[in-house]
């Protein structure tokens, strides 16, 4: 009767005639441009793995140490699901990789996407919402132009362009168009609109991002039709052009900043702000939301000094960084492991007979400082 009572409370609702279609899209992770990955968070471990299998590990704490209790492996491509628990139910503390397969086939159930029961289907959820953030982080084309380099994400049209000077333009599968200044400031507009409240380079900008945006779907229907054709050629990821070199791109960076019209609509979440939410609501809270999108762009681990343009001949040390944490615009536009940084407020003087010194060279740990820093003030 006890047992009975329990089951009563725990069962979920069952309606005979819902299926999973009706609730669920099918998870979709066939493309060979996404890298093996994984996020941890407070109750669940998400992983890609290598061949586009997506795994889901689930944790229990259990005297104050986290186990994996069940764990879920998706292989998409073969529309097979597999879920056991390891060490025969008891878990296993969490490791680098997955828990493996158990040899014997009586420890393991396994289903297609049709079959899953209504059970695992908020979880199956959650590891699809995850592939698809992946991959609206996975560029596709990359396009290096004199002025920004532009990604065409694997979640297609999805685009970016990257001014080297700070601006940043996204341009989303509806159409809307989210734009980004230097300094944080952000305006979303139509696609096809030409807004009377964008100053004239911030609207050359604009026209020339829809240029290359329109380029790089051409360039993606060409390679995708040829692919039909020579199918052992990866065509994807493909990068075109070259990057400036660095003289040239910090010239840029040294350049007045155009400025958005105040009077500019906020946009809303990010994908990232979005896949964090959904895991909130399963009690999945992330512990870090900014691993994935740093998992494979990492600042460069050197002890060289990063230095600005040269300052005059010997001045004194200036004051700690800490001193100004507002005084450097950090814009991560370029390459994966190179930063560039503008003097956005006038340092303190330097009493040598320099006075208005605005470049410093600073070490590696304060670089690390005042990425954390700038990103903190982006998204205030």
């Amino acid at each position: 009767q006890h047992m009975d009572k329990k089951s009563k409370k725990t069962a979920a609702p069952a309606q005979a005639d819902q299926r999973i279609q009706d609730c669920v899209s099918p998870l979709k992770a066939g493309s060979t441009l996404l890298r093996p990955t994984r996020q941890a968070s407070k109750n669940a471990v998400l992983n890609i793995m290598d061949g586009n299998e997506v795994v889901l590990e689930l944790i229990k704490v259990k005297k104050s140490q986290q186990f994996i209790m069940e764990v879920i492996r998706i292989e998409p491509d073969h529309d097979l699901i597999t879920i056991y628990q390891p060490n025969g139910g008891k878990g296993s503390p969490i490791a680098n990789r997955p828990p493996p397969l158990p040899p014997h086939s009586q420890l393991y159930v396994q289903y297609s996407y049709a079959t899953l029961p209504q059970n695992y289907w908020k979880k199956y959820d959650l590891a699809s919402k995850f592939v698809r953030m992946v991959r609206s982080r996975t560029p596709k084309i990359t396009l290096h132009t004199d002025e920004a380099k532009c990604i065409l994400y694997d979640t297609s049209p999805d685009f970016e362009a990257l001014f080297y000077q700070g601006t940043k333009f996204h341009i989303a599968k509806e159409g809307h168009v989210k734009i980004t200044n230097a300094d944080g400031t952000s305006i979303s507009l139509e696609s096809n609109s030409r807004s009377t409240c964008l100053s004239p380079e911030i609207q050359d900008m604009f026209e020339k991002a829809h240029k290359w945006h329109k380029f790089c779907l051409e360039e993606e229907l060409m390679r995708e039709k040829r692919k039909e054709i020579y199918r052992d050629i990866i065509a994807f990821p493909l990068t075109i052009g070259r990057r400036p070199q660095v003289p040239k791109m910090a010239a840029l960076m040294s350049s007045s900043q155009p400025n958005l019209a105040s009077k500019g609509k906020m946009s809303g979440e990010d994908e990232l702000g979005m896949f964090n939410k959904n895991m909130k609501q399963m009690e999945l809270k992330s512990a870090s939301s900014t691993s994935l999108t740093n998992s494979s762009e990492s600042l460069r681990r050197s002890d060289k000094a990063a230095t600005f343009d040269s300052a005059p001949p010997t001045p004194p040390p200036p004051p700690p960084l800490s001193a100004y944490p507002q005084s450097y615009q950090i814009s991560e536009h370029t390459e994966p492991n190179q930063y560039f940084y503008r003097s956005q407020f006038s340092m303190p003087v330097v009493t040598n007979g320099h006075s208005g010194v605005n470049q410093q060279s600073i070490s590696y740990q304060q670089l690390q400082q005042q990425v954390k820093l700038n990103r903190q003030l982006s998204n205030c």
